[in-house]
């Protein structure tokens, strides 16, 4: 088992320092660094993996390099704080949830059995038609299934618009008309809905631009993989390979150091240099970022193939 990695930063900075790089997009150069953390939330909420992007919303509020962008970073991590109340709720009312309620799934008509726990998570165990039993996981549910198994709880909430609007743009099963009449409906109750329109508009753009036939969301793991330029703060530019089976490289001085790599979590990754250095790996699409185990943060960005 590695042993946890703590050493100062100058130690840091003498073992990992690398010859000069290009410039990464994403940090200082950028010219809206506010837009990049919403990049990377998005990409989480997509994913429904809400826990990391709060960790992610918290660690720009206190980043001072952000400073400006306080108020902006703060509406939405308490937005995204309600869709994990949401999702929280689902789980909550799967287990209460009466045997033989009518459930409809990816257009499809089920009965609910049951739910059952397992290490990644609930499932749940339906009837079809023929009287077959089928079992989904929870987290893949589609946003419909979701907001149908929610809906009692949900109609208490004197927010539900705005949650569900959000929750229908960015999902990972996205409803835009949905999305959209649900936030017009939050913004006659006083809510200021500017930003999360232009970024429910923005969203469908890039997703008519990438949508292909038979396309397959990939995996976490499948998003690491690869080359990424990382950028430790206050320190200098990495280049961290990951391939498949666990193995990666950390390049450093003209020469390479071998590394290994494990999930912890779903979309949390551990990096592990031949040396015993670790770092703590949240994976958002076309960026990482996370903390070694000194506490130093660092970002990411995928290298071009």
């Amino acid at each position: 088992m590695v042993k946890p990695f703590y050493i100062s930063i100058h130690y840091f900075l003498l073992v990992f320092t690398l010859a000069p790089l290009p410039p990464i997009r994403g940090f200082a150069e950028e010219v809206d660094p506010q837009q990049a953390i919403w990049d990377q939330t998005q990409s989480l909420l997509q994913r429904r993996e809400y826990s990391l992007a709060i960790q992610l919303l918290e660690d720009g509020l206190d980043d001072s390099e952000l400073f400006r962008y306080t108020s902006r970073l703060q509406q939405d991590l308490d937005a995204v704080k309600r869709l994990q109340k949401l999702s929280e709720s689902v789980d909550y009312a799967v287990r209460r949830l009466p045997k033989s309620t009518p459930l409809t799934v990816l257009s499809t008509d089920y009965r609910f059995d049951r739910p059952e726990s397992e290490p990644a998570g609930t499932s749940l165990v339906l009837t079809n038609a023929r009287g077959a039993e089928v079992t989904y996981p929870l987290s893949r549910l589609d946003s419909a299934t979701w907001l149908q198994i929610v809906k009692p709880e949900l109609e208490s909430w004197p927010d539900k618009q705005f949650v569900t609007g959000i929750f229908l743009a960015f999902d990972r099963y996205p409803d835009t008309r949905v999305a959209r009449a649900e936030l017009n409906a939050a913004a006659e109750t006083g809510q200021d809905i500017t930003v999360w329109i232009k970024r429910l508009e923005d969203a469908e753009q890039v997703r008519k631009q990438n949508s292909r036939p038979g396309g397959i969301e990939p995996s976490a793991k499948d998003l690491l993989l690869g080359k990424w330029t990382v950028a430790v703060k206050g320190g200098p530019r990495l280049v961290w390979e990951f391939r498949r089976g666990g193995d990666g490289i950390a390049l450093m001085k003209g020469r390479r150091q071998r590394a290994t790599w494990e999930q912890e979590s779903t979309g949390t990754f551990r990096f592990t240099g031949q040396r015993g250095q670790t770092a703590v790996i949240n994976v958002a699409g076309d960026r990482i970022f996370g903390k070694f185990t000194n506490g130093v943060p660092f970002r990411g960005v995928r290298q071009a193939e």
